[in-house]
Order: C-alpha cells, then structure tokens, then sequence
C-alpha cells in the first residue's frame, strides 16, 4: 500500500507557496526584456509618418527590422530561461532529496545536472489544451512567437485601414485610460508569465520525479497534492489524494499556471523520523493548517455552502452536500478515464440516487 508521510507533505505545502514567489521572480526578469523590445518596436513606428501611404516595400522593409527586434529580444530572453530552467531543476532535485532525509534516514541518490536537463527537455508537458504534449522547447518558441504575429498584423492593418502613427502607437502600447493594460504588448506580459510560471512548474515537477526514479527502492509511489483554495482547478481537485506508480498518471503542471505538486508515497516498514505534519488551506476564514490526509473535497465539505457554490457551481455544490456520498466518490465523479471533467448529464447517469437525494 505505501505511506505517505505527514511531515513531507507538509514540507511539499510550504515549498509550493516559496517556488510561487520564485516564479514571481522569474516573471519580473522577463519584463526587462519586454520593456526593451517594446521601446525599440514604439521608436521604429514614430518614425512613420503616415502608414495609409507607406509602400510595400517600405512596409515590409519595417516589418523586417521589427521582427529582428523581436528576434533578438527573445534570444536574449532565450538564454535567461534556460539558465532558471537549469538552476530550478538542480536546486529542486538537491531539495527533494534533503525533504526525504527527513522523513526517513536513507542515502538517497542525486541524478546529475545532466540526467535532470535531459528529463526536463525530454518529458512532455501534461497541461490540457493546445499545449498538451508540447516539449518544454517547442512551448517556449510558440508562445514568444505570438508577439511577433500580433505586431505584424497591427501594423499591416492599420496601414490598410488608414490609421495614424499615433493609432498604431496605442495598438501596441495601451492607452492611458486603459492604464496601457490594454495593448498588445500587455498579452505578451500574459504569455510571458505563462512561460514562467508553467515551464518552471514542470521542471521543478519533472526534476523531482527524477530523484524518486532514482531511489525506487524505497519510493513506491507519488500521491497527487492539490492546493486547497477556491483558485484550484476542478482537474487538480479531482486528483487530489490521487496515487500512481512512479513516472505514471498526470504529473503537474496540468494546465497553465498550474499549482499542484506531487508527493513520494514511501514503502511500508520504513522507520519514519517524524509523522507530525500540516498542509495549508485558505477557505472564506483565512489561511488555517489542516490535516495531511484531508483531500481536496474532503476540505471543501468543510467550507460553507456559499464558497462551495462559489467553486464548484450550485448543482455540484448541493450533490456534494446532500447526496449522500463521500468526498471520495465525488472526486471520482469530476473525471473520465482520460483525467477530463465530465458534465453533470455524465455525473447523473453514474449515481442518478445521489442526485435524487441532492434534488438536482
């Protein structure tokens, strides 16, 4: 069956909320870039004065320079990612090897740098979407490559449509009413901290999962570990307290700016150092430490019924408060076979009682 330590989820609660202010971190960094890219883009396009009457060889020619901006500002950027991606990855797999220290005492082996940057690149991202599957590689290129095609097609549709430098201006910049939140360069930030936040997320994910390969002697599987918050997505929470065989089932992140984690599940007869443990929660009361063993739903039972609608919906919220089921069986109901929410229509057919009960 395998034990899932109190103390290493509690030591996997309170690192997920430090590599969330890393990531943070890591954002920041990628905005100096942008700045940068944007200042050259906005001093290129003033040079145009009228871009209903530009030629065509003109236009491509500024399209050109301003795609070698870009090019340029995403290469420097480029170089950046790759050194947090290495250094994320080693300090993750060297952290996780000192968290399972203690818990049991064990001469846990360490994959080197290079095994660690070979999984990270190798392992394909589990988010849902049009990034499912995607190598870690591919999703950086695709996502910054965005940038480029909305400043090319702002550029060749104001010239077709007869508007001004200053039009063009406030099309890539934002406008001061909107606060300059409401330009094209605004949903590069966006990308920008997807890129962050996910692809770190994966290494960090990735890397771990590495070192319980490692020391498979004493892993026997990872138990999936949700954020218990009203943000959590309804994937994530219908996994939470999920096991799987090491390598196997859904490893995080599982959707843009995903938060959950996993955790090793240490074979049985181990001679554990500490079994105390929390893990946080932060419900309509507050942040407040709860019980290791408590899963997703099993938390939210707790909530009022206003914040479980909240989360939840009002139908899923009643079925999960009046149908007369565990929280368990309710997180079954969330997902197929493939990890994909179901409706409620699919939910219906599996416990039609339940509903019933619920007065759905």
């Amino acid at each position: 069956m395998g034990t899932t330590s109190d103390l290493s989820v509690e030591i996997a609660s309170r690192h997920a909320v430090y590599m969330e202010g890393l990531k943070t971190g890591y954002v920041r960094e990628f905005d100096k870039f942008l700045r940068v890219m944007q200042s050259d883009i906005l001093e290129q396009i003033r040079r145009i004065d009228d871009p209903a009457k530009m030629s065509a060889k003109r236009l491509n020619g500024m399209l050109r320079a301003i795609n070698e901006t870009l090019k340029t500002g995403a290469a420097n950027y480029e170089a950046v990612w790759r050194a947090q991606i290495a250094e994320v990855g080693e300090y993750a797999a060297e952290f996780e090897v000192r968290a399972l220290g203690k818990v049991v005492k064990f001469d846990y082996a360490l994959p080197t740098p290079a095994q660690i940057s070979t999984a990270v690149y190798s392992s394909p991202l589990s988010a849902t979407g049009v990034y499912e599957g995607a190598l870690l590689e591919p999703f950086f290129k695709d996502v910054v490559g965005k940038t480029q095609k909305r400043v090319e097609g702002a550029i060749r549709l104001t010239s077709a449509q007869g508007g001004t430098t200053q039009d063009l201006v406030r099309k890539i910049r934002g406008t001061r009413a909107g606060k300059f939140t409401d330009g094209l360069m605004q949903l590069s930030r966006r990308d920008a901290e997807a890129i962050a936040r996910t692809s770190l997320h994966h290494v960090a994910n990735v890397s771990r999962e590495a070192v319980w390969s490692a020391n498979s002697d004493v892993i026997e599987q990872v138990e999936f570990l949700a954020v218990l918050d009203g943000r959590t997505s309804a994937i994530c929470r219908s996994l939470s307290g999920e096991r799987f065989d090491v390598g196997e089932g859904p490893v995080p992140p599982l959707h843009i700016n995903c938060r959950s984690t996993r955790v090793a599940v240490f074979n049985d007869g181990l001679d554990f150092l500490d079994k105390a443990g929390s893990q946080f929660a932060r419900g309509e009361n507050g942040v407040s430490h709860v019980s290791p063993d408590l899963t997703y739903y099993g938390w939210l039972k707790t909530q009022s019924a206003k914040f479980q609608d909240s989360v939840i919906g009002p139908d899923r919220g009643a079925l999960l408060r009046n149908g007369g089921i565990t929280s368990e069986r309710f997180a079954e109901l969330q997902l197929n076979k493939n990890f994909q929410p179901i409706t409620l229509d699919a939910m219906r057919k599996l416990e039609p009682i339940a509903f019933e009960s619920a007065g759905i």
